[in-house]
């Protein structure tokens, strides 16, 4: 999700008290809902989400006729999002500071499948949905494919991997369903009943909808502003797939270990002309971030622009809703702008008093990962305390107090815990911390799909390049992945030409390791004493601690 001289006070407080408050007549959608044929589907819902809150706060069938009308007393930063059977979901922003009545017409887009189903393999709640144990699908003799899954419950849930031939997609429910149950990640999921100890899975490719119309959302009032934040949004989305798939690309080419550039140029400047002549205070608000956003990734911001961000958009405006993380981006920003700026009252105030819980642990986090990339050591102290205090119970406390406690077994100066993992290549070799004992080694937690860990590719092979012949070795432990998706990545630009392993990302076997995201780095010296993890030995610090170990202090 993305969208995402000082105001007025009047206009700051009406920013400020809209992330949260109800209006007194309620805000209306209403409108038609169809496939990409234009026909209703069989199978459709409107949600609505608060951005950054995993459940919807409300979700409606759509009629058979494709039409529908929600009605919320929610205001502040919304997501309406438009799903249906065999569709690609569609997500349209809705800021409301009013009891408003947007009419909507949207189009779907149908799924794009692959065009050959040889790999296809069965994932849900039985597995954990992890798609390095899910079900191969086998062939039947009328062209049809179907597995058995063992299970004690009455029915099943479950999702196809393989599927389809969208990277942005990379799984969708199958052909047979008694019911379909919408899952907020997996999107529909396939319901099927059970029987004497499991469930069929049948599919049927003839089944599968085809279709190559884009994706619609039509405002019946085209020049308001939610059709504005829509296009918007769209044009967000637009720019960072681009983005990602030069990135990719430039990774996989012969100019990898050269530095990835993207010109930003021609959207800066568009953005940049945009704010010249709104005079609204919110779109005002909704440019400024996305130009904070570009900069994120990597584009060149002119300095001030960071300054009016904070001085434009209040630090609880409801647009810190759709992208809590470029909060940070605009506070270090506006910092190196103008190191008089108080600029971490900005930030503190949002971490103290933003109204949306799920927005101040996303401030926390980011900053925690900010400070800790700078070495910053009493700010990753003071945030990760907040943010274990404050919100205990969620994913990012979770994700915090592995990465971050001090009681973590994955710790600089510990020794590293014990493990024992089946090699890929051979399901009777293992690999253990006993075998690799006198030597330094790193872990590398890794995937195929996963973007930052192909940007380490050309540090991790340098290193092993300089190193291997002298002992240093390297564990590459691949997670939710596939053995095929594994070999056509070695093919390629990167051959890894060392340990491999593959396992499930709640594999008990991985519990050693602490894993709450990847890429996961950890080095190991000689003495099985943990040197380093993560951002500690990430680009060339890894290359500055190998060398104090194999040069200096080493073999």
């Amino acid at each position: 999700m993305k969208r995402i001289t000082p105001l007025a006070v009047g206009v700051a407080l009406s920013l400020v008290l809209t992330v949260a408050c109800g209006t007194e007549r309620g805000t209306v959608v209403t409108g038609t809902l169809v496939g990409h044929d234009g026909d209703p589907l069989a199978v459709a819902h409107v949600h609505l989400f608060r951005p950054g809150m995993e459940e919807p706060t409300l979700s409606l069938a759509v009629g058979q006729d494709g039409r529908f009308e929600m009605t919320t007393a929610d205001t502040g930063a919304l997501m309406v999002r438009f799903t249906g059977i065999q569709h690609v979901a569609q997500d349209m922003p809705l800021y409301v500071d009013s009891a408003l009545v947007v009419e909507v017409d949207v189009r779907l887009a149908a799924v794009e499948y692959a065009d050959s189903f040889d790999d296809v393999t069965v994932i849900g709640p039985f597995n954990e949905y992890s798609v390095t144990t899910g079900m191969p699908l086998e062939p039947l003799p009328d062209g049809r494919m179907t597995a058995t899954i063992p299970t004690e419950d009455s029915v099943i849930r479950y999702v196809l991997v393989g599927l389809t031939a969208d990277p942005y997609l990379p799984w969708a429910h199958g052909t047979d369903s008694q019911d379909f149950d919408y899952h907020t990640l997996y999107g529909y999921q396939s319901v099927v009943p059970a029987q004497d100890g499991a469930a069929t899975v049948v599919f049927d490719p003839a089944r599968l909808v085809r279709g190559s119309t884009d994706a619609e959302v039509r405002f019946r009032e085209p020049t308001s502003r939610e059709a504005w934040f829509h296009a918007s949004h769209e044009a967000a989305v637009d720019r960072i797939r681009a983005h990602d798939q030069a990135r990719k690309a430039h990774l996989s080419s012969a100019d990898a270990q050269a530095e990835f550039a993207y010109d930003w140029s021609a959207e800066v400047s568009a953005l940049e002309e945009q704010l010249a002549d709104e005079r609204d205070p919110l779109l005002r608000g909704a440019m400024l971030l996305d130009l904070v956003g570009l900069a994120d990734l990597g584009a060149d911001i002119e300095p001030t622009i960071f300054l009016r961000t904070l001085q434009e958009v209040p630090p609880l405006s409801g647009l810190w809703s759709y992208a809590p993380a470029w909060m940070v981006t605009a506070v270090r920003g506006a910092q190196d702008a103008d190191s008089t700026v108080p600029c971490e009252d900005y930030l503190q105030l949002a971490i103290d008093s933003y109204p949306v819980p799920s927005v101040r642990a996303g401030i926390l986090t980011v900053a925690l990962l900010h400070a800790d990339d700078e070495g910053d050591q009493e700010r990753v102290q003071l945030y990760y305390e907040r943010l274990i205090a404050d919100h205990p119970d969620t994913r990012a406390a979770q994700w915090a107090r592995a990465l971050f406690s001090t009681e973590r077994a994955i710790l600089s100066g510990k020794p590293m815990p014990a493990f024992a993992l089946t090699s890929l290549d051979d399901s009777d070799t293992t690999y253990a911390n006993t075998d690799l004992a006198g030597i330094v080694y790193l872990i590398d937690v890794w995937a195929t799909w996963c973007t930052p860990c192909m940007a380490e590719m050309p540090n991790i092979h340098e290193a092993y390049e300089r190193y291997g012949d002298r002992g240093f070795e390297i564990l590459s432990v691949a997670v939710e992945d596939t053995r095929d998706a594994i070999a056509e990545f070695r093919e390629g630009r990167w051959p890894m030409p060392w340990l491999h392993t593959l396992h499930g990302m709640h594999d008990d076997a991985l519990a050693p390791f602490e894993i709450q995201m990847i890429p996961r780095g950890i080095l190991v010296d000689q003495n099985g004493t943990i040197v380093g993890a993560d951002a500690e030995i990430r680009g060339e610090r890894l290359h500055e601690a190998l060398a104090r170990l194999m040069d200096e202090g080493g073999e």
